[in-house]
């Protein structure tokens, strides 16, 4: 776990428009930093070049909200109906609540459930720390590597 000085405003609200790029960008960083190491590098580069991200966001940006440092998007989250989804806080400002905060929120709003990938033992101890319990387990395509993952519920 990455600590850095908590003295910082963070800066939680629902995405915009404008942010499009920089959160298009943020996430698509994100599924390659947790999944390039369990996913073939055929999966990562058909992930890239399917403009997987942008896709993601052309139909959920309304339900997306962010956490901002400076103005900079460090964390984020979508929330459709009862499903929470892409949340990822940037490296350098995990452990300090950013993730909770977002979850949170997501909660507030009538998030219950989330897929998480089986090898991301991380987000997995995250959630379950939060409340969050271990539904079943399924297998997702990512991108043409199969992976195991975890629905997980929070009431």
């Amino acid at each position: 776990m990455v600590h850095i000085s908590m003295d910082f405003d963070c800066v939680f609200r629902s995405a915009a428009p404008s942010d499009y790029e920089e959160l298009r960008r943020f996430l698509e960083a994100g599924w390659i930093e947790l999944y390039a190491g369990h996913v073939s590098k055929w999966s990562v580069e058909r992930f890239i070049r399917e403009h997987a991200a942008g896709q993601h966001l052309d139909l959920y940006m309304a339900t997306f909200e962010l956490a901002l440092i400076g103005g900079s998007i460090v964390g984020s989250i979508n929330r459709c109906d009862d499903c929470v989804t892409a949340l990822f806080v940037e490296k350098r400002y995990r452990g300090n609540g950013i993730g909770s905060c977002l979850l949170h929120n997501a909660e507030i709003a009538g998030g219950r459930y989330l897929e998480v990938p089986m090898f991301n033992g991380r987000a997995i101890s995250f959630y379950e720390r939060r409340g969050w319990s271990k539904l079943c387990t399924s297998e997702e395509d990512a991108f043409g590597t199969r992976v195991g993952s975890f629905t997980m519920g929070k009431w």
